[in-house]
Formats: C-alpha cells, structure tokens, sequence
C-alpha cells in the first residue's frame, strides 16, 4: 500500500460521525500495561502496577508529536515511496472500514482501531515502545529459560575511538566487521572456545551524540555460558579479550579502543545483568522520561530520541538536529534492535518474530489496556474525509483529548456535540456553524 498518498479506502459517501447507539463493553486478553509511575490521578491494576493518567496523556502527545516530526525529517518532496513512520498511526488495516474510536472506561483514555503501525523501533517512538516491550518479555523468557538449563550470563560492552566529523554510516560499518572478526578469526575464536566457550550470545546496538566528539556507536552484548566465572577469572578474560578486540579494531580502520573503556566485561546475578542490559539500549524503554525540558538534557551524551526533540525547536529539518536525525535514520536503516546468534532462540525457546509483527500484533489494543479493563469500542466511526482533515491538521491526539472531555462532562452515552463541530470546522472552515446553525450540525451528510 501506498501509504502517504492512501490513508484511507473508505468510500467517499459515508457517515461523518457515527456514535452507536448499542455500545458495549468487551474485555481485552492483553497481558501488558504501560507501566511504573506514581502521580496523584493513578490506578493500581492485577498485577500491582500504577497507571497514571496525566503521564499516560503525556506520553502520547509527546510520541506524537516526535513521530510527526520524524516523518518531516525524512519526508522526500516528490518521491513516491516514502519512509513507513511519514504514514505511521494513519493508515487503515482494513481499507473498507473507517477508522473508529475506542473508550478505555477505566483508565479514562481514548483511542483509535484500524491503523497500521509502521514497526520502525529506531525511527518510531510509539513503535519503539511496543517493540521494546516485546523483546522485554522475549529476553525475559530467555532468562527463565537458562534457569531450567543452568546456564550463566554475562554483558560484554565494546566501544572505539569516536571523534567529531566521523560518518555514523562508516563506524557501524567497521565496527560490525571488527565484531565479526572477534567472534570468526581464529586467534580469537580459539580463546574463546579454550578459556570462554560460549553457548550463545545477543547482541544489542547503541548510539549516542556528543557536540564534541560525534557519534558514539558501541555494543552491549548478553554471553550464555555453561560456566559460572568468579570475578577474578571475568578479570583475567577481561584483559584477554581487550587485545583481541584492539587487534580486530585497528585491522578494519579504527583507531585502537583505550584499556579503559574499550572492552568491559561483567557478571552477576541474571536480574541485575539483564535490568543492566536493558536500560543501556537507548531506545524508549523509558519513553515517560526521555521528554524532559530541553534544558535538562545533557548535550554530551544525546540519545536519538534527545536528538529529535532537539530538532522540534529547529526552523528547518535541515538545521543541525535535524540533519543529525536524517544521519541516524540512514545508518541504521535496515538494522534489528537485537541480534540473536544462530540457534538461541531455539534453543531457549523464544520466538521469532520482527518488529513489524510485533509493533502490530497487538493493533486492535492500546499498550495501556489490562483483562480487568472496561473498553468501548467503535465509539465514534470516522469518514475518509473526517480522518484525512484529522490528520492533515495534525490533531490525532487532539482530537482524542476532546472525545475524552466530552464522555467526562456527559457520560458515555453523550451526544458528541463538540466533535461534529470541530469535524465540521474543519471541513467547512467557511460555514463554521453549518447551514442549520450549531445546534443542528448534522450527525450525517453528503460529502
């Protein structure tokens, strides 16, 4: 599908506003929630977790928004094939049905069903969360999984020599061929199968910026052994493994990683390295504090999503965080989140799945939703027409802040008054009250 020039297939003639009359309520299997914060307007689900409703809002509006201004970024005027997160959250599954609005009675939150989700987890804050969430559980399964087989883990971190001026592109490039010669050479590969034979390992890639010395790309790798090392041996290996690593650099065209922060290597209990392991991927694994005021962030250590909030208060996508956001964009085009060696997933039993299937497995279902949950769907059924005005005045989350005003001041079974004069607004910026007047804006008309 031809994403930006098809948001929609829904014939032209069709109800602008449709609020049904035989709402009902419909409990969802999704497992789960958005997750651990603690503001005054909270709810405390199954499982324990606080849900908070101000932080719920915030996070949607400012994923939106940076998903808005990602798709400005790396929109190419006149190009007919554009990148997927331009058209994320606006397209239908389901070209001949309209886009409609679902309820979260519990939570007090509004929603949209039918839209594809673009599964860009390094370009895509919302998809990036959904994606992130999944390999969560997926390595968290992996960790139950090398209890039962007495496995031990361990995190490897490598890094190189990073100035300002370097090309992204060429350092993934080289250091990805210094890693694989770490892992296949055979001065290395002998090492490692004699003094730390490994069962398998995943590897997840990280990247930073600094106005003072450019892109910081490394490697933060989770090693399954069958062995359990002491800290003096992981010490020993540590030095070992750092001349390799140093060898492999300087044989692609990096310069030689410093002893100190070249090669890392660290144990402990399978909690603590994989709590470890996640929070170092600087991804949106923690999307409700990444949108601090730009004051607040440290311009030295930027992470992409940093970057790109950056770029907001930039007048062109061409000022410099945006051009550093296109860099990024081209780098890592292509490249997954997390790279599992042959055969672990099998063996460990994890499935299989890409980041398209996983940011829309779950479409129909809002992050957010729990089984305890009361939801409403199909609310409101919104035309090709209504859905293309939403979107083209850039008041997705707008629009569901209003839906949830409304059902607050009157109920569930309001009349949406306050939409089908916005709806009509926007279509008819002209007629602002409609030709009978704002009490009889229609529930339905000809486009």
């Amino acid at each position: 599908m031809d994403a930006l020039n098809r948001l929609s297939q829904v014939p032209p003639h069709q109800t602008v506003v449709a609020p049904l009359h035989s709402i009902y309520a419909q409990k969802q299997q999704k497992n789960e929630g958005l997750g651990t914060i603690t503001k005054s307007c909270s709810i405390v689900d199954l499982k324990g977790k606080i849900y908070d409703k101000d932080k719920a809002r915030e996070y949607r509006k400012s994923t939106t928004q940076l998903k808005e201004r990602a798709g400005e970024i790396l929109y190419v005027p006149n190009q007919k094939k554009q990148h997927r997160v331009c058209a994320c959250g606006k397209c239908r599954i389901d070209g001949t049905a309209p886009v409609s609005v679902r309820y979260n009675a519990t939570k007090e939150m509004a929603s949209y069903s039918n839209l594809q989700w673009c599964g860009s987890v390094w370009l895509c804050p919302d998809c990036s969360y959904r994606i992130t969430q999944e390999r969560k559980k997926e390595l968290s399964d992996a960790m139950k999984a090398c209890r039962d087989k007495r496995l031990h883990v361990s995190m490897l971190t490598l890094t190189v020599p990073h100035y300002l001026g370097d090309d992204l592109r060429t350092l993934l490039k080289k250091m990805s061929k210094a890693k694989h010669a770490l892992w296949t050479n055979r001065n290395s590969s002998g090492y490692f199968a004699e003094n730390f034979p490994m069962v398998g390992h995943i590897t997840a890639t990280e990247v930073k910026y600094s106005d003072n010395n450019g892109w910081h790309p490394h490697y933060h790798i989770l090693i399954f052994t069958e062995i359990k090392y002491d800290q003096e041996d992981i010490d020993l290996i540590q030095d070992e493994l750092y001349d390799l690593w140093a060898e492999k650099c300087v044989k692609v065209g990096l310069g030689k990683p410093s002893k100190a922060h070249g090669l890392n290597l660290k144990v402990g209990s399978k909690d603590e390295i994989l709590a470890d392991y996640i929070s170092k991927w600087g991804l949106a694994e923690e999307m409700t504090q990444a949108h601090q005021k730009i004051g607040k962030k440290n311009r030295q250590s930027l992470t992409p999503w940093e970057i790109l909030d950056l770029s907001r208060m930039e007048a062109s996508t061409k000022d410099k965080y945006g051009h550093l956001f296109s860099v990024y964009a081209s780098a890592f085009k292509g490249r997954r989140q997390l790279f599992w060696s042959k055969g672990l997933k099998e063996l460990l039993k994890v499935a299989d799945k890409s980041d398209e299937q996983l940011a829309n497995e779950h479409s129909q279902d809002e992050p957010q939703d729990e089984p305890q949950d009361e939801v409403f769907e199909d609310m409101i059924s919104l035309s090709e027409q209504d859905w293309w005005a939403i979107c083209f005045h850039r008041l997705r989350v707008e629009f569901l802040e209003l839906v949830e005003t409304d059902i607050k001041a009157n109920g569930i079974n309001t009349d949406f008054k306050a939409i089908k004069e916005l709806l009509w607004n926007l279509k008819y910026p002209s007629d602002p009250l409609g030709s009978f007047g704002v009490e009889g804006c229609p529930l339905t008309h000809d486009l």
